[in-house]
């Protein structure tokens, strides 16, 4: 039969829009790719959490290898760069995070205890109910005994830093450091370490004298005699840290001023001499208001006439 140009291209166009029209209708009909997201912060955490635990294992039955030790040191470093990144405190806790690390702590790769011991303080750092269940996990004592211990420079600032944060606008973890009996333990550090944990150990110090029962603990223990000594020492980055310890201690503690005052400890002349070293260095500017303060605390009478 033949078929007329005009007739013929009509119908090429029906059969091509027909084709289309199938092609078109195939496509709609196949199922669509489900969409694939990154992992969540949370997901990211269990993966390094169960890293954790296999490494641990490891450790527990005696197969521990150097690779071992790397591997948890890194887990933890990973759940505690997600932690800093944003805020997953919480559903670290939830997820039983505390649970898997509590063991860390007691590891025998000093490297591995002190990322641990970051990683709590990162966690518990204005974190109340951080705080609160790091309390019921029994952190903090585990945290003090890393203190206690035969002193390694990077353990020790480490744990400091946590308890320190796990305390930190906490009244209820101000109460079980009390019945720890720290203080000793924070002596021990003042008198024993290099100026960067000392001025540490001074900060946290000066915190803890805001509360009545550690002004006494500390009165106790010389802790006026003990700052007075290192700042005879040569001047040093732990200087100013340790005047902001003394004058916190005496400023609500009378019997401490009053021991400060005393000829022995020849206070009056260390802090005259301290203001003359700072006195032209715009950087020491607290340190001589320390010095002030301290003049103005313990030696009231002479300072007045001196004015």
């Amino acid at each position: 039969m033949k078929v007329n140009g005009d007739h013929g291209q009509l119908i090429f166009l029906k059969i091509q829009n027909f084709t289309d029209f199938k092609m078109s209708m195939q496509v709609c009909c196949v199922d669509p790719q489900p969409q694939i997201y990154p992992p969540s912060d949370v997901d990211k955490m269990k993966a390094e959490l169960v890293k954790i635990d296999n490494f641990m294992k490891e450790v527990k039955v005696g197969k521990a290898t150097p690779e071992t030790f790397q591997g948890l040191e890194a887990a933890v470093k990973v759940i505690d760069e997600i932690i800093l990144s944003l805020d997953n405190s919480n559903d670290f806790v939830i997820i039983g995070g505390f649970n898997v690390i509590m063991p860390l702590l007691s590891c025998p790769d000093k490297e591995v205890v002190a990322a641990t011991a970051e990683l709590i303080a990162d966690l518990c750092q204005n974190h109340t109910y951080c705080q609160t269940k790091a309390l019921e996990f029994n952190f903090l004592p585990e945290l003090v005994k890393l203190l206690d211990s035969p002193v390694d420079s990077k353990v020790c600032s480490k744990a400091l830093y946590a308890v320190s944060c796990l305390c930190r606008n906490n009244e209820y973890s101000i109460m079980h450091l009390e019945t720890i009996n720290i203080t000793p333990t924070l002596m021990k550090i003042l008198q024993e370490s290099d100026e960067k944990l000392r001025a540490k150990t001074a900060f946290f110090l000066s915190y803890l004298s805001n509360y009545d029962s550690f002004r006494e603990a500390f009165y106790k223990a010389d802790i006026v005699g003990t700052l007075i000594k290192l700042l005879e020492r040569e001047q040093d980055s732990s200087s100013e840290h340790l005047l902001a310890a003394l004058r916190d201690q005496v400023f609500k503690h009378v019997q401490s001023r009053v021991q400060c005052a005393s000829r022995e400890y020849n206070l009056k002349e260390i802090l005259l001499n301290k203001k003359n070293l700072y006195d032209s260095k715009s950087e020491f500017e607290e340190a001589k208001e320390h010095c002030d303060k301290l003049l103005a605390l313990c030696f009231p009478e002479e300072t007045s006439n001196a004015n």
